[in-house]
């Protein structure tokens, strides 16, 4: 019975000490405040006052993955060169892995923001750590440390690969085109056909990869490549022929879509709330002891349920402005892809098409409607 007592006082002096870590932690993620683990981290290092900064070799290797991305390159075709290169991954050996290449392209880190609290420990006996999904408050800070990739340049590689994984197998990094090529017959994608394979009429076109199935047969034509880019430079030409214009136009939109004044002021105000919380939380833990078990666990629960309501009001709030500052660096990338590029363009620019174009609809009169990544529509 002494034996069960005792083990009963020491698990609970363990939870309460795990709840209290926690707590920490937590409050230090939501003052903005955290540390990167870099030994397998590629791009970053520590100084020798521990100040962590940009390993410049390896953000080099950063950098020419992301490149290689918006190029059209596939995640696998980035290992090969990867390894043909003899580069060594994060963790210093040969091979490198489809998934290595993936997490390095979506790491927000690469951009100097952190997404914190992505997991939590489950149980504080058997310290099984989960994924969190919603369960407890996720924190995001920006500009929290040198960036390796700039801003617009990494929301650009997150919805390629949001597009990617919606076409599924159907991407190619083989040919660019048939990626983004959609037929308006059928929805199918139009992909690559040879014709007279053997011989001296050998031809290569696009043409709707549903064009003979019985069951969703379509009546769109077919494309050389050269027409795919002719139409390209075309609609890519009268979409900033008027770029002045234009440009004005998305700075007044920027500055109304961008304005969170009223949610920062609202954000600092639910802050102290909390902020409040935690201390009598935090009182409560430090003083309380000296109730009943009973009285102690009661009091401590409610307290940390009201600190745990004004913390997830805290996150709520600052997720609708890192939505609206999400928008405003898409649009700020959208101004200086307009202020940058050459008014007329007489050649094709395989990144041009990916960082610029969000698919293609292809009609049966043989006209395309190129859809820009900003929602404008331009049929040739």
């Amino acid at each position: 019975m002494l034996l069960t007592i005792m083990s009963s006082l020491a698990q609970e002096e363990s939870r309460s000490i795990s709840e209290n870590v926690s707590w920490g932690i937590r409050k230090r993620f939501s003052d903005g405040k955290y540390t990167l683990a870099i030994k397998h981290f590629l791009g970053y290092k520590k100084d020798a006052k521990g100040n962590i900064v940009i390993n410049k070799e390896q953000a080099e290797i950063v950098r020419y993955i992301y490149k290689r991305y918006l190029e059209g390159s596939t995640a696998r075709n980035i290992c090969t060169e990867l390894e043909k290169n003899q580069i060594p991954s994060p963790t210093g050996k040969e091979r490198w892995f489809p998934s290595t290449v993936l997490s390095i392209l979506s790491n927000e880190k690469y951009k100097g923001d952190a997404l914190l609290q992505k997991t939590y420990t489950s149980d504080f006996l058997t310290k099984k750590v989960k994924k969190n999904n919603g369960v407890l408050p996720r924190y995001y800070v920006e500009n929290g440390h040198a960036p390796i990739i700039l801003p617009e340049d990494w929301k650009i590689v997150q919805e390629e690969m949001a597009y990617r994984r919606s076409v599924g197998k159907t991407y190619s990094a083989r040919t660019k085109l048939s990626s983004k090529l959609i037929c308006e017959d059928c929805g199918g994608f139009f992909g690559v056909k040879i014709w007279h394979a053997t011989d001296k009429y050998r031809s290569i076109v696009y043409r709707c990869n549903n064009k003979y199935e019985k069951k969703k047969y379509c009546k769109n034509g077919h494309f050389t490549e050269t027409e795919i880019q002719y139409k390209f430079l075309l609609a890519y030409n009268e979409y900033i022929g008027d770029r002045e214009c234009v440009i004005r136009g998305a700075e007044k939109m920027c500055r109304v879509l961008s304005d969170t004044t009223a949610l920062t002021q609202r954000l600092k105000q639910k802050t102290a709330v909390r902020d409040e919380k935690a201390e009598l939380y935090q009182i409560w833990i430090s003083r309380g002891k000296e109730e009943s078990p009973e009285v102690f666990r009661q009091r401590e629960k409610k307290l940390y349920d009201d600190y745990a309501v004004a913390e997830r009001e805290v996150g709520a709030i600052a997720q609708k402005i890192s939505k609206i500052n999400n928008r405003r660096i898409k649009l700020m990338s959208y101004i200086n892809d307009l202020r940058e590029k050459t008014l007329i363009l007489e050649q094709w620019d395989t990144s041009l098409w990916i960082t610029m174009i969000k698919h293609c609809v292809v009609h049966r009169d043989d006209s395309i409607t190129f859809v820009f990544r900003d929602g404008e529509e331009i049929t040739v």
